[in-house]
This record gives structure tokens, C-alpha cells and sequence, in this order.
């Protein structure tokens, strides 16, 4: 792989890659060390002690050390696709330091330096969803009323238990109050307490050691930042319409959705709306998406299964991972038969009229058979699973979120930097292919659960048969590149 592999690395070195999350043979290190470095430099700046002086300095060698080997490896001084790929260490390969006479920006820096520090401190890896929270800071959000805590905590960023402890009595985002008393838990070790002091050697140091020996933990790919610096608007709980789910019906959550939040621009089929992807632009995602299926990384090729089953369910990956695997009256992942079901009397008010199919309350919605193939895997390997979510082993609690952020952050990899396809964004873009494939405002609904465009008086009296349900499905799929599996399991 590259030069940098041979870098000889001190224990203590070591503990700060740590903390930033910098895998093995990723890109951008330069530009991480000398962010980093700008960051104690701030901190130092605020709490002038002796140990944060130490690991500025020891910061300052590691960046000379890495400007060194990038003179035979360019991969050092930019970001790679890679290195976008994993958690935490996205948010400082990719960033800058607020300049030195920005007041409000500096106290950032200050505190993303003791952050830093912290996680040095304990030996771990600064957890993403806080390296995410600093990040949206430094962008300073701009001044709407639902992000009016960010905005005030991006104006004035506390660096003490005291200021942490008045921002508290201001903020009531439920998220940010986590991060600060996250803020508090630093102020507390990292300033008054650090558990490491550099200038002391460890038997680690004894004899440097090439980083690349050092065990690689697996970490699930994040978020890549889009080329105006803006991140999945799912990546923030805040911005959820959250359904009840636990009890409710995802079919209807769906029509909901369509049936409040829906443009006349998205009724009217207009694909330029900004929560659906242009039908080209899908079909480029979708072909990039398959060739996760060929990975030989386990976690990419879950990634994919996911993003296929948001893509056919039109839900958002927070809720496709709470899909069934057992039939029931709404929506589940019917694996034998190779289909996500859907009960269709969900969205009829009324029994039609007239003659009707066989099984009039299951629509099959086929996955490609790659997809299929992976899932059937997982299932095999966590029998006891009860949905999608359990299959694929996502995490429970706080770290649901961090998975699911690295999820969104994989599936923008493989979309335009401009017109990123966010998480609900590529969920809810297959609609507009069978729109504009098959100039018919049924087919969205049945095939892809997209609502937006049909008169839903109309599905009354809609009866399709088998036969025509796998036509329409091949057309789609042909003009995606996707290869549907078989519907007999």
C-alpha cells in the first residue's frame, strides 16, 4: 500500500491517531495533524497547562512526520474515498480550523482540542456522533428556528463545567443537552486530569512500532461532507417526523407522508423537486450501489442490502431497519419469496368493485437477486431475528445512530457531490422511474410505495394481475441495471 505504512509511530502517537479514528492506509493525514494541531493550539491558548503544551508539541512532530513521508506519497496530503469510509476520522480529515481572529470559532477549536484530549486521555476513539455535533458548530448554522440551539451554542461554545452548566439552562434540544453534558464529562479530565502525560515513556516506547502492525478495528463507513459542506438532514434527529412505528402502519406512515408533505411539483411528476433524485441520477447510484454487492467487506455489502430495501420499501434507512420478517397486515421483507410484501387494502378506504386478483392483499415487490442472496445469508446466520434491523445486526441505543450515519455516509459515496442522494432523498426516488418509464401514476404506488402522484379514490378500483405487476417491474429494473430475483424463493 502506501509510504505511509512505514511511518514508526510512539505509543503516545499512536493514542492521538487513536482518538481521531485514523484507519490504516488512509488518506488526508496532513491535513487531519495540522487541524488537530490548530485545535491544542486553541485549547492551549484558553487553559495555559503544561500537558496540553506537551501534546501540542507532540502533535506538531507527528505533522512534521507525515509532511515528510507525503514527499513520496500524495495520498497523505488529500482525502480518499477510504478514508471517507470510516467513522469519526471523516469529520477531521476533511475539515479546517476557524482562523485565529474569529473569537466564536476559536472557543470551537478550544473545545473540539479538549475533545481531542479526552478521548487521548481514555485511549479511545472521540465518538462520532460528538465529532459530528462539532462539525455542524464550525459550519455555524444558519439562523432558523428550528436550529436556534446550534446557533446560539455555535456563537458562544462553553469551555467550562460553569459555562456548560448555563448553556444547559438555554438549550432544549434533547441532543444538544447530551452533547454538553458530554462537554462536561471533558472539561473535568481533559483539562484538570489527563490520565497520559507524553513526556513520560510507556513500554511502548521502548521501540517504535509500525502503525500498520497495530490491530485495525472494523468501523462501519461515515458520512463523506458534500461539496458545499452540508450533511444528510437524517444524520440530525431533530429534522425527523418521527411515526409510531412500534404500533403503527409503515404503509400509512408512507401516505402520510405523500399526502401532507408532497409538492404540487412532486404531483405533478417534476423531477427536480429536492427530496426525489432525477431518474438518470438514480439509475447512476443504483449501478454504482451493485458493485458493493461484489465487496469483499461484509459491512459494504450490508450497507448495499440496506440501501436496496430503502430504495423498494421508499422508507428512510431509521425506518426500513424496523421492517418485519414475518407477514402481517402492513408491510414485511418476505425473504423466501424473494419480495417486500405490502397489504394493499391499507391503502383502500373501501372494498372495491368488481372482479379482483387471487390474493388481493399482497403486492410483491421483488429485490434484485444479489440483494437477495446477502440477505438470505444474514438469516441464516441470526435465525432469531425479527426484522430487518435484527438481520443486519444494527446496533441499539446511541449507537443505532452512529450506524445508521455511516450508512447514510456509504450512500453518498455513490451520488453526485453536488446533489447528494440523502438517505430519504434515494428512498424516495423509485416512483419516478415507473412515472416516467411507464407514464402511469399507478405503478409508483403499487411497485414503489411512493404515493405522491396518484389519486388515492383511484386505487379503489385498480385491480392489477400477476402477470402485468412482473412487467412493469422488469421495465424499472431494466433501466436500472437491476437483475429481480425469482418470487418462488
Amino acid at each position: 500500500m502506501g509510504e505511509h505504512q512505514l511511518i514508526q509511530w510512539n505509543s503516545h502517537e499512536r493514542l492521538v491517531l487513536t482518538a481521531v479514528g485514523y484507519p490504516v492506509n488512509a488518506g488526508g493525514l496532513v491535513a487531519t495533524l495540522r487541524f488537530v494541531a490548530d485545535c491544542l493550539s486553541a485549547a492551549l491558548d484558553r487553559h495555559a497547562l503544561p500537558r496540553i503544551a506537551d501534546w501540542h508539541r507532540l502533535c506538531c512532530g507527528m505533522l512534521t512526520k507525515a509532511t515528510d513521508a507525503a514527499r513520496t506519497d500524495p495520498l497523505l496530503h488529500a482525502p480518499s474515498a477510504a478514508s471517507a469510509s470510516y467513522a469519526t476520522y471523516r469529520h477531521f480529515e476533511t475539515t479546517t480550523a476557524i482562523r485565529v481572529d474569529d473569537a466564536a470559532g476559536q472557543r470551537i477549536n478550544a473545545a473540539t482540542g479538549l475533545v481531542i484530549l479526552h478521548a487521548v486521555g481514555q485511549g479511545r476513539r472521540v465518538p462520532d456522533i460528538v465529532a459530528q455535533q462539532l462539525t455542524w458548530l464550525r459550519k455555524r448554522p444558519r439562523k432558523r428556528s428550528s436550529l436556534t440551539d446550534w446557533t446560539l451554542l455555535a456563537q458562544h461554545c462553553p469551555l467550562s463545567t460553569d459555562e456548560v452548566d448555563a448553556a444547559l439552562g438555554q438549550i432544549e434540544s434533547p441532543q444538544l443537552q447530551k452533547f454538553l453534558s458530554y462537554l462536561r464529562a471533558v472539561f473535568c479530565s481533559a483539562v484538570t486530569a489527563m490520565e497520559v502525560d507524553p513526556a513520560e515513556p510507556t513500554v511502548g516506547d521502548l521501540e517504535t512500532t509500525n502503525l500498520s502492525e497495530q490491530p485495525c478495528r472494523v468501523r462501519h463507513p461515515s458520512p463523506q461532507p458534500t461539496e458545499d459542506g452540508a450533511e444528510d438532514p437524517e444524520d440530525n434527529p431533530e429534522n425527523w417526523s418521527e411515526p409510531d412505528t412500534e404500533s403503527g402502519s409503515l404503509v400509512n406512515w408512507l401516505i402520510s407522508r405523500a399526502v401532507v408533505w408532497t409538492s404540487l411539483r412532486d404531483r405533478l411528476g417534476v423531477t427536480s423537486s429536492w427530496d426525489r433524485l432525477h431518474p438518470l441520477a438514480l439509475r447512476s447510484v443504483v449501478r454504482s450501489l451493485t458493485l458493493g454487492l461484489n465487496s469483499p467487506l461484509a459491512a459494504v455489502r450490508t450497507f448495499t442490502a440496506l440501501a436496496f430495501c430503502c430504495l423498494h420499501s421508499a422508507l428512510p434507512s431509521r425506518l426500513a431497519i424496523r421492517i418485519p420478517l414475518e407477514p402481517n397486515d402492513d408491510l414485511w421483507l418476505n425473504l423466501d419469496a424473494g419480495v417486500l410484501g405490502w397489504n394493499f387494502r391499507v391503502a383502500v378506504a373501501s372494498e372495491p368493485q368488481g372482479p379482483v386478483r387471487r390474493d388481493p392483499n399482497l403486492i410483491g415487490i421483488r429485490l434484485d437477486s444479489r440483494v437477495l442472496r446477502w440477505l438470505r445469508h444474514l438469516r441464516d446466520e441470526r435465525p432469531t431475528a425479527t426484522t430487518l434491523g435484527d438481520m443486519l445486526a444494527v446496533p441499539g441505543g446511541d449507537l443505532q445512530l452512529e450506524w445508521l450515519t455511516s450508512y447514510r455516509a456509504y450512500l453518498r459515496t455513490h451520488g453526485e457531490r453536488v446533489r447528494p442522494p440523502y438517505d430519504a432523498r434515494f428512498a424516495s426516488s423509485l416512483g419516478t422511474v415507473y412515472l416516467h418509464e411507464t407514464r402511469s401514476d399507478v405503478w409508483p404506488c403499487l411497485l414503489a410505495l411512493d404515493f405522491a402522484h396518484v389519486a388515492m379514490g383511484l386505487l379503489s378500483y385498480v385491480h392489477p394481475s400477476e402477470p402485468t405487476l412482473r412487467r412493469r417491474e422488469e421495465t424499472a429494473a431494466r433501466f436500472l441495471g437491476l437483475t429481480l430475483g425469482s418470487t418462488n424463493g
